[in-house]
Protein backbone atom coordinates (compact mmCIF):
# COMPACT_ATOMS: atom_id res chain seq x y z
CA UNK A 1 0.00 0.00 0.00
CA UNK A 2 1.70 3.26 -1.03
CA UNK A 3 1.67 6.50 1.57
CA UNK A 4 -1.41 8.88 1.05
CA UNK A 5 0.06 12.40 0.94
CA UNK A 6 -1.94 15.51 2.52
CA UNK A 7 -1.37 18.83 2.02
CA UNK A 8 0.45 19.02 5.00
CA UNK A 9 3.70 17.28 3.70
CA UNK A 10 6.32 18.64 2.12
CA UNK A 11 6.34 19.66 -1.17
CA UNK A 12 8.76 17.31 -2.27
CA UNK A 13 7.02 14.53 -1.02
CA UNK A 14 4.53 15.34 -3.20
CA UNK A 15 6.49 15.46 -6.13
CA UNK A 16 8.45 12.33 -5.59
CA UNK A 17 4.95 11.01 -5.53
CA UNK A 18 4.06 12.05 -8.33
CA UNK A 19 6.85 10.83 -10.34
CA UNK A 20 7.07 7.51 -8.63
CA UNK A 21 3.98 6.06 -8.38
CA UNK A 22 1.57 7.44 -10.96
CA UNK A 23 1.00 5.79 -14.04
CA UNK A 24 1.65 7.66 -17.52
CA UNK A 25 -1.21 8.62 -19.75
CA UNK A 26 -1.61 7.18 -22.91
CA UNK A 27 1.17 4.37 -22.24
CA UNK A 28 1.47 1.16 -20.32
CA UNK A 29 4.77 2.31 -18.97
CA UNK A 30 4.58 2.99 -15.15
CA UNK A 31 7.55 4.01 -12.87
CA UNK A 32 7.77 1.91 -10.21
CA UNK A 33 9.35 1.48 -6.71
CA UNK A 34 11.73 -0.41 -8.51
CA UNK A 35 14.44 1.80 -8.37
CA UNK A 36 13.89 3.53 -11.39
CA UNK A 37 14.82 7.04 -11.37
CA UNK A 38 11.83 9.78 -13.24
CA UNK A 39 14.72 11.78 -13.99
CA UNK A 40 17.60 11.11 -16.02
CA UNK A 41 19.13 14.25 -13.82
CA UNK A 42 19.86 13.51 -10.46
CA UNK A 43 23.11 14.97 -9.94
CA UNK A 44 21.92 17.82 -7.15
CA UNK A 45 25.41 20.13 -8.11
CA UNK A 46 24.44 19.87 -11.77
CA UNK A 47 21.57 22.29 -12.96
CA UNK A 48 20.30 20.64 -16.43
CA UNK A 49 21.05 23.26 -18.69
CA UNK A 50 19.67 23.66 -22.79
CA UNK A 51 22.16 21.25 -23.93
CA UNK A 52 21.95 18.53 -21.80
CA UNK A 53 18.11 18.94 -22.39
CA UNK A 54 18.18 18.78 -26.29
CA UNK A 55 20.69 15.79 -25.81
CA UNK A 56 18.73 13.95 -23.77
CA UNK A 57 15.06 14.65 -25.69
CA UNK A 58 16.66 14.73 -28.96
CA UNK A 59 14.09 14.70 -31.58
CA UNK A 60 11.15 15.84 -29.36
CA UNK A 61 13.57 19.07 -28.74
CA UNK A 62 10.85 21.15 -31.10
CA UNK A 63 7.90 20.03 -29.59
CA UNK A 64 8.96 21.28 -26.20
CA UNK A 65 10.42 24.82 -27.60
CA UNK A 66 7.09 25.04 -29.62
CA UNK A 67 5.28 23.82 -26.52
CA UNK A 68 6.77 25.87 -23.72
CA UNK A 69 6.79 29.07 -26.11
CA UNK A 70 3.23 28.58 -26.85
CA UNK A 71 2.46 28.50 -23.09
CA UNK A 72 5.02 32.08 -22.34
CA UNK A 73 2.99 33.61 -24.85
CA UNK A 74 -0.48 32.74 -24.14
CA UNK A 75 0.20 32.74 -20.07
CA UNK A 76 2.28 36.22 -19.52
CA UNK A 77 2.76 36.15 -15.97
CA UNK A 78 4.52 32.41 -16.02
CA UNK A 79 7.56 31.90 -14.51
CA UNK A 80 9.98 28.57 -14.30
CA UNK A 81 12.30 27.47 -12.76
CA UNK A 82 14.47 24.21 -12.41
CA UNK A 83 14.35 22.02 -8.50
CA UNK A 84 15.58 19.05 -7.34
CA UNK A 85 13.78 17.27 -5.84
CA UNK A 86 16.24 14.87 -3.90
CA UNK A 87 18.19 11.90 -5.17
CA UNK A 88 14.59 9.58 -5.88
CA UNK A 89 13.15 12.40 -8.22
CA UNK A 90 16.16 14.45 -9.22
CA UNK A 91 15.55 17.86 -11.82
CA UNK A 92 12.18 18.85 -12.82
CA UNK A 93 11.26 22.03 -14.52
CA UNK A 94 8.24 23.47 -12.34
CA UNK A 95 6.08 25.93 -14.77
CA UNK A 96 3.87 28.15 -12.46
CA UNK A 97 1.83 31.46 -13.33
CA UNK A 98 1.82 33.58 -10.43
CA UNK A 99 2.35 31.20 -7.41
CA UNK A 100 0.27 28.43 -8.83
CA UNK A 101 1.42 25.66 -10.40
CA UNK A 102 0.80 24.44 -14.22
CA UNK A 103 3.16 22.13 -14.88
CA UNK A 104 6.25 19.69 -14.06
CA UNK A 105 8.43 19.14 -17.30
CA UNK A 106 10.70 16.24 -17.13
CA UNK A 107 13.14 15.16 -19.74
CA UNK A 108 13.47 11.87 -21.06
CA UNK A 109 15.67 10.20 -23.79
CA UNK A 110 13.92 10.77 -27.16
CA UNK A 111 10.37 12.33 -25.37
CA UNK A 112 9.59 14.51 -22.40
CA UNK A 113 7.09 13.84 -19.45
CA UNK A 114 4.69 16.77 -18.42
CA UNK A 115 2.70 16.10 -15.19
CA UNK A 116 -0.31 18.27 -13.76
CA UNK A 117 -2.07 17.88 -10.77
CA UNK A 118 -5.57 18.84 -11.37
CA UNK A 119 -8.36 19.84 -8.92
CA UNK A 120 -12.00 18.68 -8.88
CA UNK A 121 -13.51 21.43 -11.32
CA UNK A 122 -10.17 20.32 -13.62
CA UNK A 123 -11.20 17.41 -13.74
CA UNK A 124 -14.56 18.24 -14.31
CA UNK A 125 -13.72 20.03 -17.34
CA UNK A 126 -11.58 17.41 -18.59
CA UNK A 127 -13.94 14.71 -18.74
CA UNK A 128 -16.17 17.16 -21.30
CA UNK A 129 -13.14 18.36 -22.92
CA UNK A 130 -11.51 16.68 -26.42
CA UNK A 131 -8.62 15.31 -24.28
CA UNK A 132 -7.72 11.89 -25.95
CA UNK A 133 -9.93 9.44 -23.93
CA UNK A 134 -6.64 7.71 -22.53
CA UNK A 135 -5.51 10.43 -20.86
CA UNK A 136 -9.50 10.75 -19.36
CA UNK A 137 -9.07 7.55 -18.25
CA UNK A 138 -5.94 7.73 -16.72
CA UNK A 139 -7.36 11.00 -14.78
CA UNK A 140 -10.21 9.34 -13.68
CA UNK A 141 -8.51 6.54 -12.43
CA UNK A 142 -5.84 8.18 -10.49
CA UNK A 143 -5.92 8.10 -6.83
CA UNK A 144 -7.90 11.52 -5.11
CA UNK A 145 -5.90 13.63 -2.49
CA UNK A 146 -6.67 17.07 -1.17
CA UNK A 147 -4.09 18.48 -3.92
CA UNK A 148 -6.07 17.08 -6.57
CA UNK A 149 -5.34 13.99 -8.93
CA UNK A 150 -2.18 13.46 -10.74
CA UNK A 151 -1.61 12.72 -14.76
CA UNK A 152 1.54 12.68 -16.89
CA UNK A 153 1.12 12.48 -20.45
CA UNK A 154 4.46 11.46 -22.49
CA UNK A 155 5.11 13.86 -24.95
CA UNK A 156 6.35 12.33 -28.54
CA UNK A 157 4.30 13.62 -31.26
CA UNK A 158 2.32 17.23 -32.31
CA UNK A 159 -0.52 15.39 -30.86
CA UNK A 160 0.67 14.70 -27.32
CA UNK A 161 2.00 18.71 -27.38
CA UNK A 162 -2.09 19.35 -28.42
CA UNK A 163 -3.51 17.47 -25.38
CA UNK A 164 -0.56 19.06 -22.82
CA UNK A 165 -1.49 22.52 -24.20
CA UNK A 166 -5.04 21.53 -23.51
CA UNK A 167 -4.41 20.81 -20.12
CA UNK A 168 -2.40 23.58 -19.46
CA UNK A 169 -5.54 25.65 -19.99
CA UNK A 170 -7.85 23.43 -18.04
CA UNK A 171 -5.65 23.60 -15.52
CA UNK A 172 -5.17 27.68 -16.15
CA UNK A 173 -9.26 27.78 -15.89
CA UNK A 174 -9.41 26.16 -13.04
Amino acid sequence: MRTVLTSAMLHVNKVQYLYRDIPFAGSEKKAEDDGMTPSKFTDKGVMPDDKMVKDLIAGTYSLWTEFFEDVKQNYPDVNSSWKHYGKAAGWSFQVKSKKRTLFYFVPAENSFDVSFILGDKAVAEAERSPLPVTVIEELLSAKHYVEGRFVTVNVTNGDDVRTVTLLVAIKNRN
